[in-house]
């Protein structure tokens, strides 16, 4: 038979600079509650997603869950970007699904021989810590097409991040300069500040 055991723990009443910093929490608490935003607003996936097809990408990879952005995934199909998922399950958000995203992006690779493929991270992904890039280089596309790895998921307060994380993997990739990248997220930052003054950001809740 074991033992157990077992911490007793003793509550104290506060200090006054306990109290002072327990009611300072507690209004910081509230004032947060009120500047929550409740009403759904796309998010920085489904932007990085949208910015792929401006940069004229041919195909882009969701590494997640089959249904991750499915309505955006089909109307990006009609806007003529192919995006395909690697359609994590249960398996591999305990053991990982790196294998998997290596197989889709070969296979992307050999059913539309595109000149750009976009990798894209979601939540399930980047919460496990997927390694995009590598990926990426196990999958030994890169000598046949350029490559745009996001590392992104939805959990940002501002959607335009995965704007700016897109602008700036292509950046690095070569698709565009550090001239437009850099005029680009200054553009973007400015239209972050204006969506929280009388934008979508602006209110808690627009019906």
């Amino acid at each position: 038979m074991g033992f157990y055991a077992i911490k007793v723990f003793v509550l104290a009443e506060p200090s006054s600079e306990q109290k002072d910093g327990m009611e300072d929490d507690k209004s910081m608490s509230e004032e947060t509650e009120i500047e929550m935003i409740l009403h759904p607003r796309p998010s920085a996936i489904v932007a990085a997603l949208y910015t792929l097809r401006d940069l004229d990408v041919d195909v882009a990879v969701l590494h997640g869950p089959a249904g991750c952005s499915f309505k955006h995934s089909r109307l990006l199909e009609e806007d003529g970007m192919h995006v395909l998922t690697s359609a994590m399950n249960e398996s591999n958000f305990v053991f990982g699904g790196q294998d998997s995203l290596v197989t889709v992006i070969r296979k992307a690779a050999e059913m539309f021989h595109p000149e750009v493929i976009g990798v894209v991270g979601t939540c399930s992904s980047m919460i496990i810590g997927e390694d995009l890039h590598q990926a990426v280089e196990k999958s030994g596309v890169s000598t046949k097409c350029k490559v745009i790895a996001v590392n992104v998921h939805a959990g940002y307060r501002d959607n335009t991040v995965g704007v700016i994380l897109t602008l700036e993997s292509a950046y690095k990739s070569g698709l565009i300069s550090k001239e437009e990248f850099e005029r680009q997220k200054s553009m973007l930052e400015a239209a972050t500040r204006l969506e929280k003054e009388v934008g979508a950001a602006s209110r808690s809740y627009i019906p």
